[in-house]
């Protein structure tokens, strides 16, 4: 099960909505990689198929974009090869391509408001999601 927060900015009207974590499909692998670009599925197919594969986590994380300097929550999922390797796919900008920073831990890191530049962004829980 996943938490809903709201990011609202203190300084103007930014606010939105994050959809963050696990929900019901973040065990299945396949059905969570529907989300990403058709290019990043391929590899996780191969990886699958070859057994390369160890673990993985499916989970939604708060990204911003350095480019665009947008942010918002993104569906990222972490892959543990058996050689020990660590792959991290869904972590490219939608609109840019640029390499998104990611939050690991989500509202425990400041955020400036991608509105006005000044802002950091406060964090309320607004429900849960699945």
């Amino acid at each position: 099960m996943g938490q809903v927060y709201e990011g609202k900015c203190p300084l103007c009207d930014y606010e939105q909505q994050f959809f963050l974590g696990g929900g019901m499909m973040s065990v299945n692998l396949e059905m969570s990689a529907g989300v990403l670009p058709e290019d990043e599925q391929a590899v996780l197919r191969q990886m699958k198929e070859r057994q390369e594969i160890a673990r993985f986590n499916v989970e939604n994380f708060i990204v911003e974009c350095p480019e665009c300097h947008k942010i918002t929550g993104k569906t990222i999922i972490e892959v543990a090869g058996k050689d020990g390797r660590r792959h991290i796919f869904g972590e490219h900008c939608d609109s840019c391509g640029k390499r998104l920073r990611i939050h690991w831990n989500n509202t425990e890191e400041e955020l400036k408001c991608p509105k006005c530049q000044e802002g950091i962004l406060l964090f309320g829980e607004a429900g849960l999601w699945d």
